[in-house]
Order: structure tokens, then C-alpha cells, then sequence
């Protein structure tokens, strides 16, 4: 079957605009410069622009300032200023500049448009070897060996950190800590100092509970306390309700109105003003809301889509055993979504959590149905790729005659790089809302803690 002609008719991948921010960063930043390893001539689609990169490579292999007059001389030199649009055209690229720290984001782009370009080409190179007669199948499987293993060599361009630059980020963390009271993450708001004095650090976080305990009120919860007490953008990826009916939460949160009566819409004069009053906290944009994504590939591009309208501190989704795709098991499923969150979490240098559901185990047991690690439904790739797991467990929820119904309890079951502990929470009902609660004393027989971490460092 022959290419389809409308097919091959259509532009090659490419980003412009992206090209010219790129561009007017080198030319503005030197912090920009650090990046430029991303970058060859082929990342560049419009030849303007990959004669503008080559002069500016040079001068800093060379070891010259790269900014307008620089970059106009080499050009000049060259004979190829007038080809590049002359230096207004280099004037006005640096009205196209964005933040130096995007740099390597906006690298990234390019290098898959770069990509994408390969792989047309390379398509079409396959296809004109497969219909060419004096091409055996064999020479056509040599070259596309050949080829594959040359575009795949471009998405692996990364440079290596040095241990000098290790350093320089440690001290920068340590410093960042100090200045914030030990809080280096991003606080989640829940308790106090003492107790869990990091904040939520980059690393993949699964919390786990069964349906109804209060998962998706606990993270709305961090959401909440993150974007309006902290100032820590991010976004709350949802996958089962849907944008409206989170925002309902979070405004029973906020104005203290109940859900319920949020939902008959029996307001009375006094209700109305204390909605008013208090619902501006919620109306910036530190959290974004979404609930059109259903696969992980739809959360990863969106994460990176808000990135560019500014920082993303935090990523929460609800929840994990959602965002898998249909038509292979359960397993495998879950296991591609993990996977893909702890690569998100890596590639986006923040806090990621994930929420998923407990198997039907644990409301079996008679041991006061508290949860661990091997109720995790349908794969153990979560506890693996999880550098921290955590249950939410509310006692009343199992027992009715329970003294204190609003007790609550966040369970750390794992934690790579820190200890294992119980935290004592408040449930509000009417609010879905937990707080702390440091007087909500211990369980008389406390659950086997499974230890299998460093018991020195704290999990948030």
C-alpha cells in the first residue's frame, strides 16, 4: 500500500515561536547556555535559525559573551546576516525571551520536533527502499537498524551532572531549608513542625485507602493548604469527579459552609455572605483543577502544557488504577502507570501523588482493619516504583460504637529515605476536611510497623 499523498503533503513538525524564545534566551541569559548541549543544527527547523545557533555555538566553544552585537559580527563575517534577516531580525528575537529556567524545557521541545522530523524522513526512506526492486528485505532491516538506533541516540542526550554541581544544588537545598524553618518542600500544612518538618520533597507519593475512608479528601486537603497557605502551584489531575464537584470541597473547606448544604442549595441570607467572604483564597491560580485527562499520556503532556504557564510545585492524581488504558490485565496496567508517574515525578522534579485503592482484604480482617502494604489492588509495581506509601485509616469508619467517629490516621508503610511512623489526624464530616489533631492518642495495640527504611530522616 502507497503513502497516502495528503499524508505526506502535510508540514513538518516544528515550534517557531519556540525556536525564536530559544534563541532570544542564548542571546539575553548566559544561564541559558548551559542547555545549548540539547541542541545540534537539526533541532532547528527554519534555517534562519539554525545559521543564528551555529554563530552562536561557536562563540561559546570559543569562549566569547553571546548576545546581539556578537552574534551580528559573526554573521557578518559569515555572509550570512543578510540570509538571517539582518540584525533587526536578531534585535527582535529578544522580545521573544522567556524565563532562563525554561530553557531546557523549551530544549526538550525542540529536540522532539527533531525527532518527530527524523522519523517522517526515516519513513519515507523505508517506504522507497521497500518498493525500490533492487533492495532485498534484509538491506532494507539493515538500514532501518541503523537508523533507529541513531534517532533513539538523540532522545538520550542528557548531560552528566558533575559532582561540583551535585554539591551546589545540596547547598542550595540546605540553605532553602534554613530560610524556611526546615520546611524545604512543599509544606502540606497537616502538622506541625516538629513532626514532619521537610514538606512533601520530590519523590513519587501513593496514598492508598479503600472507597469512602477519605483518600481524595486528604489530598484535596494538601492541595488546599499547599496553593493557598504556602503559595505552591500545582495541579489536581481528577479522574473520577469531575471539576465543579471538587471545587465544591474545596469551597466547604475554605468557607467553612457544609458540603451538604452546598449541595441542596438551601442557603440562607447569613450563608451567602460568608461564602462571599471567604471564597476569594481559592480564586487565584495556584491550583488548577483537571479532569479531562484519562490516560497517562494526557497527564504528562497537560503537566508539561501548565509548566509553561508557570511553576508546577505539586502534582496529585485521583486516582492511579484510572489512568491506565483498556485491553490489556489489570496488572499490567497499573503497572504502566506507575511506572509512568515515577518518570513524571522525575521528569518534573516535583512532588507527585498518586491516590489508589485498596483491595477488599482489608475490610475483612479483624485486626482493626487497619491497612499495609499488601493490600495495594492489583499490582506490586506501586509499592516499588513509590519512594513513600501511606494509608489513610479511620477507625469509626469500621466501628460505629468508636468513641472518638473523627479520629483519623495517616499510616507510613515505606519511605525510601526516611522513617516509618503514625500521624494522628481530625476528620470534620460536614467539611470532608482533615486537620491535625495532636491529642488523638495511639491504638493500645499498635500495627506491626514493616521497617524496611533508614529510621533517621523524617517521610515528609
Amino acid at each position: 500500500m502507497k503513502p497516502n499523498q495528503q499524508e505526506l503533503g502535510k508540514l513538518p513538525p516544528a515550534a517557531i515561536e519556540i525556536e525564536e524564545a530559544v534563541l532570544g534566551m542564548l542571546l539575553l541569559d548566559r544561564r541559558a547556555q548551559v542547555h545549548t548541549h540539547l541542541l545540534s543544527l537539526n533541532s532547528w527547523y527554519k534555517y534562519e535559525h539554525q545559521l543564528i545557533y551555529a554563530a552562536a555555538a561557536d562563540l561559546i566553544k570559543q569562549g566569547i559573551d553571546v548576545n546581539i552585537l556578537s552574534v551580528s559580527e559573526t554573521l557578518r563575517k559569515n555572509r550570512t546576516l543578510n540570509a538571517c534577516g539582518g540584525p533587526g531580525y536578531i534585535a527582535r528575537l529578544t522580545n521573544k525571551i522567556s524565563s532562563a529556567e525554561q530553557m531546557e524545557y523549551f530544549c526538550l521541545i525542540l529536540k522532539e520536533h527533531e525527532m518527530s522530523r527524523l522519523q517522517i524522513e526515516f519513513g519515507s526512506q523505508v517506504i522507497a527502499r521497500a518498493y525500490d526492486p533492487l533492495m532485498s528485505p534484509l538491506d532494507v532491516n539493515e538500514f532501518m537498524s541503523d537508523r533507529v538506533f541513531e534517532i533513539s541516540n538523540i532522545a538520550n542526550l542528557k548531560k552528566r551532572t558533575t559532582n561540583l554541581e551535585l554539591a551546589h544544588k545540596l547547598t542550595e537545598q540546605i540553605e532553602t531549608a534554613g530560610k524556611s524553618d526546615g520546611v524545604s518542600g512543599a509544606p502540606s500544612g497537616l502538622w506541625n513542625i516538629h513532626t514532619l518538618p521537610a514538606g512533601l520533597r520530590p519523590a513519587l507519593y501513593v496514598l492508598a485507602a479503600r472507597p469512602g475512608m477519605g483518600k481524595t479528601a486528604l489530598a484535596l486537603s494538601w492541595a488546599r493548604n499547599m496553593a493557598i497557605r504556602f503559595k505552591r502551584r500545582g495541579i489536581f489531575f481528577s479522574l473520577e469527579m469531575d471539576e465543579v464537584q471538587l471545587f465544591q470541597r474545596l469551597a466547604s473547606m475554605e468557607t467553612g459552609i457544609a458540603a451538604d448544604k452546598m449541595k441542596t442549595g438551601k442557603f440562607e441570607h447569613e450563608d451567602w455572605i460568608q461564602f462571599n467572604n471567604n471564597l476569594e483564597p481559592l480564586l487565584g491560580d495556584h491550583l488548577v483543577i483537571v479532569d479531562d485527562c484519562y490516560h497517562m499520556n494526557e497527564i504528562r503532556n497537560r503537566a508539561k502544557q501548565e509548566r509553561l504557564n508557570g511553576p508546577v510545585d505539586w502534582i496529585i492524581v485521583d486516582y492511579l488504577q484510572l489512568a491506565g488504558e483498556s485491553g490489556k490485565s489489570r496488572e499490567e496496567v497499573v503497572a504502566n502507570v506507575s511506572r509512568g508517574l515515577k518518570m513524571l515525578q522525575k521528569n518534573m522534579n516535583v512532588p507527585v501523588i498518586a491516590l489508589a485503592q485498596l483491595s477488599r482484604d482489608v475490610d475483612k480482617r479483624k485486626d482493626g482493619n487497619v491497612p499495609n502494604l499488601a493490600d495495594l489492588r492489583e499490582s506490586g509495581a506501586i509499592e516499588q516504583d513509590a519512594d513513600v506509601v501511606c494509608f489513610v485509616h479511620r477507625p469509626g469508619y469500621y466501628d460505629e460504637t468508636h468513641p472518638h467517629p473523627d479520629e483519623a490516621w495517616l499510616y507510613v508503610k515505606k519511605h525510601r529515605n526516611g522513617k516509618l511512623k503514625n500521624v494522628p489526624m481530625k476528620y470534620i464530616f460536614d467539611r470532608t476536611l482533615f486537620t491535625n489533631d495532636d491529642e488523638v492518642q495511639p491504638p493500645k495495640e499498635e500495627p506491626k510497623i514493616e521497617q524496611k527504611n533508614n529510621p533517621d530522616e523524617t517521610p515528609f
